[in-house]
């Protein structure tokens, strides 16, 4: 499958659940589905940015992979402004895989970057939007590279531990 995917560079999402309301990227309670904390060998940034252009505040928890609360931690966001804060800093730098929950005063939009500190590893740097956390219909990366060389995966988490059918789209924007 990797081969044919060859000639994208960027993909669309789209979830089919059944919901009368359409949520997507922007809101004022995210859930980023994946971060890694692990201060030896990635270097891990949250960015959460304001919508509607008045700034306000936010809190952020973290959970590891049993659900378990692993930190938490309040932010403001100046008007038109974003915050990129470190996920080490609310698990005291702590090694683990989990989740993040956002809610803010405000409309928000969410996403976690992953960089390898290692030169040899870049090829496994990724980034997870968040998305809205009532649930959601759509869900678009705006970034997707595919190379043969570079072994990708594409992870989908249910907010409600349900089964469910994923439409995936893939557009090229060459």
């Amino acid at each position: 499958m990797q081969k044919s995917l060859k000639w994208m560079s960027a993909f669309i999402v789209t979830l089919s659940l059944s919901s009368v309301c359409v949520y997507s990227q922007a809101g004022k309670s995210l859930v980023i589905n994946h971060f890694v904390s692990d201060p030896a060998v990635i270097e891990g940034h949250l960015v959460v940015a304001d919508v509607d252009g008045t700034g306000g505040s936010v809190n952020i928890a973290f959970y590891d992979q049993s659900g378990s609360l692993a930190g938490r931690g309040a932010e403001t966001i100046p008007a038109h402004g974003k915050i990129n804060v470190n996920p080490e800093k609310y698990v005291q730098g702590m090694k683990m895989i989990g989740t993040v929950r956002i809610t803010s005063s405000k409309v928000v939009t969410g996403q976690y970057w992953q960089f390898y500190k290692d030169r040899n590893e870049t090829w496994k740097n990724t980034t997870t939007i968040g998305f809205e956390a009532p649930g959601f219909s759509k869900l678009a990366c705006p970034h997707f590279v595919s190379d043969n060389d570079v072994e990708a995966y594409l992870v989908f988490a249910s907010s409600d531990g349900k089964d469910t059918s994923i439409t995936i789209n893939f557009y090229d924007d060459a």
